[in-house]
């Protein structure tokens, strides 16, 4: 399928409109949608060829939105869409869902709504090119212009991995005046880390890599140096595994070479709670000034999701599931919004304080005291816990503490002390996309390849003895009650922990037990991603294979290597 024939037939187009209008020599056939009045503002009246410092930094800022996927566009719920492809740890409950997931039961036939999502992500490609071509270099310092070239750069290198991940062999936009170049797999993958390694070169060291900043809670929708040195090690182990498969050992020694670079830098360190990636961690509200958070220093890059903004630039996930639905606003799991675990991956999780916060088979989940849905009586399945935590939007301010939102110098209550949640699917909670977690198990996987076990079972062992929490019950608030009273330690998971480092009795499989702890660390989110490593380690046929019966049937044979791949024709 030609890309570029996608484009001239207008079937989608309106996110590259977000960086073309930007420019008032677009061509006609990729504006194909007014833009929203919220957003006419950031660009009164088009700013043509991009030649001053102030329409580079409105176009930077507008490139996120294209990412992102703003006004309705589904490049967010694309990436969603990973954690329920073909893998053995998310199913759906509703077989209406199949129209967008049937490749999780290896259904070649029904994915035709995946094409909006397709189309979509090169949509929002063809928009960095295009910011790219726009920019007058003559009117610029080789750093200032490399900068805003290494933020499209970085942005397209996400977004071509995930291409590439879901479709297999695409397509490359390399310029915009010509038809896109059809590519392989081992194409894509090359270009995104040809792209990455420039994003690493010239992207500044931005607020997300500095630790004080971090701790204080701001957060940047901006590509970083340590966002990009992160995806260029996954790229590499991606060019490790199936379907590219070459030069393994060089490969692998660069995803050690990044990702230790990123751990001795020491900016960014796991979280003691693993419940704090997510909630309301990292959002700034408007007009409040006395919240006090813990910092995310665990988060290296996340889909900064906004509220205060129309369209879907909230986060759709938390409080919900992964796909909007107003007709479900306020119900967590109706319809659309269920997020099920297949049975044999949940039955197969460690049963600690992380698999306590992520998952459930009960009528409740108890964690912050959230009690009003029965999921396991609704649905007969578990159901993905972790994302139910903490979806507090503005309104709620006003809803349940009584003040104006835009009140100054008065007590706000915290959200914890709202005592409910509002479950809309446009919420400010980001979405980590890669954390330190991650990058964590990377260098583990790369040090259990190259034999380096002692190296990679210590860093396997931060991760586990995070999980385990020191055998703590999963109560809100009890990790930072114990580091108070003094019955754990501020980065207990630095310390050795008998009751769950590596090996336990019956484990000797190094790499096995690495794979297992991304499939439970990173369950239903966008970073992580189950069917990476399924794929890539051609383990997909095995886990397939014990799947449960009181789970969604298969249609399609998991042994059969064209199903690992979704063909939008």
């Amino acid at each position: 399928m030609k890309i570029y024939q996608l484009f001239k037939n207008g079937l989608f187009l309106v996110l590259a409109a977000i960086v073309a209008i930007s420019c008032e020599e677009a061509e006609p056939e990729i504006i194909t949608t007014d833009l929203p009045s919220e957003q006419s503002d950031r660009t009164p009246g088009g700013i043509g060829v991009i030649d001053t410092e102030a329409k580079l930094e409105r176009a930077i800022d507008d490139l996120y939105y294209v990412y992102h996927g703003a006004y309705e566009q589904p490049t967010l719920f694309f990436e969603k869409l990973k954690a329920l492809v073909g893998a053995d740890d998310l199913t759906t409950t509703s077989a209406d869902k199949l129209k967008y997931c049937g490749a999780d039961v290896f259904d070649g036939s029904s994915n035709y709504k995946i094409e909006e999502f397709f189309t979509a992500h090169y949509s929002s490609i063809y928009g960095m090119q295009y910011f790219i071509e726009r920019i007058d270099e003559d009117a610029f310092s080789e750093e200032v212009l490399n900068n805003a070239i290494a933020q499209a750069r970085f942005y397209r290198g996400v977004m071509l991995f995930d291409m590439a991940l879901m479709f297999g062999d695409g397509n490359l936009i390399l310029n915009t005046k010509e038809e896109a170049v059809e590519a392989t797999v081992e194409d894509i993958l090359l270009q995104v880390i040809a792209d990455m390694e420039f994003a690493n070169e010239w992207l500044a060291y931005n607020s997300r890599d500095d630790y004080y900043v971090i701790s204080a809670q701001e957060v940047s929708k901006r590509g970083s140096k340590t966002a990009a040195k992160a995806f260029l090690a996954k790229a590499h182990l991606a060019m490790a595994g199936w379907p590219v498969k070459k030069n393994v050992d060089a490969n692998y020694a660069k995803v050690k070479k990044h990702t230790k670079a990123i751990i001795d830098e020491g900016i960014y360190e796991l979280l003691d709670d693993y419940a704090h990636n997510f909630g309301n961690l990292g959002q700034t509200y408007i007009g409040i000034s006395n919240q006090e958070w813990e910092g995310n220093k665990e988060a290296i890059w996340s889909r900064v999701c906004e509220q205060m903004r129309s369209g879907t630039l909230g986060s759709g996930l938390y409080g919900q599931g992964p796909f909007p639905s107003g007709c479900f606003n306020g119900n967590p799991w109706g319809a659309w919004g269920d997020y099920a675990m297949e049975w044999h991956f949940y039955e197969n999780m460690r049963k600690d304080y992380r698999a306590s916060y992520s998952a459930t088979d009960r009528l409740t989940w108890t964690y912050a005291g959230f009690t009003k849905y029965p999921f396991a009586y609704l649905y007969e399945q578990p159901v993905v816990t972790k994302f139910m935590w903490g979806c507090i939007v503005k309104s709620d301010y006003r809803k349940y503490s009584g003040i104006d939102l835009y009140a100054s110098e008065q007590d706000v209550p915290t959200p914890e002390s709202f005592g409910g949640f509002e479950h809309a699917y446009n919420c400010s909670n980001d979405l980590p996309v890669m954390r330190f977690s991650e990058v964590v198990l990377m260098y583990a996987e790369a040090c259990a390849h190259a034999g380096e076990t002692v190296e990679a079972i210590e860093k396997l062992n931060w991760i586990r003895r995070r999980a385990y929490a020191g055998g703590l019950p999963c109560v809100k608030g009890a990790i930072g009650e114990a580091i108070s009273n003094g019955d754990l330690s501020r980065e207990y998971w630095r310390n050795p922990e008998p009751a769950i480092d590596y090996p336990q009795p019956g484990e000797s499989d190094l790499m096995k037990a690495i794979i297992d702890e991304r499939a439970w660390e990173f369950v239903g989110e966008l970073c992580g991603v189950r069917w990476f490593d399924l794929t890539r380690l051609e383990m997909v046929e095995e886990a397939l294979s014990k799947r449960d019966d009181r789970d969604l049937p298969l249609v399609g044979n998991p042994g059969d290597k064209s199903l690992w791949r979704i063909n939008v024709n």
